[in-house]
């Protein structure tokens, strides 16, 4: 189950790496499959890259 600190390091994290690899288009996520198995990826990522036009690759390694 995603907790309030899980969401703030994921966005943690897409700022940081947004703000590292804007200009090539294209990000690699690290995360846990609990947190990709929740849909969570599948429902923030088409919004930031409408936003952003940056495409988000999402890696998932259990724990």
């Amino acid at each position: 189950m995603l907790n309030r600190r899980h969401l703030i390091t994921i966005a943690a994290s897409l700022v940081v790496a947004v703000s590292a690899y804007a200009q090539d288009k294209s990000i690699v996520v690290a995360s846990t499959t609990s947190t990709e198995d929740s849909g969570l990826f599948k429902h923030i990522l088409p919004l930031f890259k409408a936003k952003t036009g940056i495409d988000v690759k999402v890696v998932a390694q259990a724990r």
